[in-house]
């Protein structure tokens, strides 16, 4: 597990970036998100989950309202949909966690993937599913092949850094996404499916050993992972 997390640190995220603060925003800005369990993941970790990404947002002013159970959400609103590979019945790879698509309201997490991960490196499930769900909203916010060098948008999780807690928006993020949602009411990107892959972005060999997400419109291959 140690060499695992020294490799995680070397290869990506070595510090939490630091990024806009809530206080220094004002009023923060709310968004509705829709959660559309299709796997019945324990209320608990549920909480946990939500209650980890919306860490994230409240760095940057952003106040995530969450809404359980509703997998035909109305306008307006951000979706994930919290399913298998199976179900979600797209080409990814073993080590991916959840895609979503820059533009569009919807995101995806793989929890079979999520699971599988958070055992296998004593990660706790709920933060792990926290910063997924984090990551895909982040890729609904922000413009295409939005991966970061460091903080909760980089391609490879440092699972360090998210068992403390510590991973987060970028200061350039932070400030893209609040722009974004200024222009809230001009927002009209529809939904539509997810789309792979890119192979020009296949994961490099180290890369492919490690728990990942997509990189945005372009790829379901990510080079580097949330």
């Amino acid at each position: 597990m140690s060499g695992l997390r020294v490799a995680l640190i070397g290869l990506c995220c070595s510090i939490a970036v630091a990024s806009i603060r809530a206080a220094d925003l004002g009023v923060a800005r709310h968004v509705a998100v829709a959660v559309c369990d299709l796997e019945g993941v324990p209320n608990p970790i549920m909480r946990l989950g939500e209650k980890v990404a919306g860490e994230v947002y409240r760095d940057i002013g952003v106040a995530l309202e969450w809404a359980d159970n509703e997998c035909r959400p109305g306008d307006g609103v951000f979706a994930v949909s919290i399913a298998s590979r199976a179900v979600a019945n797209t080409l990814v790879t073993d080590h991916t966690l959840g895609f979503a698509e820059s533009g569009t309201r919807e995101a995806t997490v793989l929890y079979d993937h999520v699971k599988r991960f958070s055992r296998r490196y004593h990660v706790n499930r709920g933060v792990l599913l926290g910063y997924v769900m984090a990551h895909e909203l982040g890729h609904l916010l922000l413009p295409p092949k939005s991966h970061s060098a460091t903080g909760v948008m980089c391609g490879t999780i440092d699972l360090q850094l998210a068992s403390a807690r510590q991973l987060r928006f970028t200061s350039e993020q932070g400030a893209l996404i609040l722009s974004k949602l200024a222009e809230r009411s001009r927002y009209t990107a529809a939904a539509r499916p997810q789309n792979c892959c890119d192979a020009s972005r296949a994961p490099s060999d180290i890369a492919a050993s490690l728990p990942q997400t997509t990189s945005g419109s372009t790829a379901a291959w990510p080079t580097h992972v949330p």
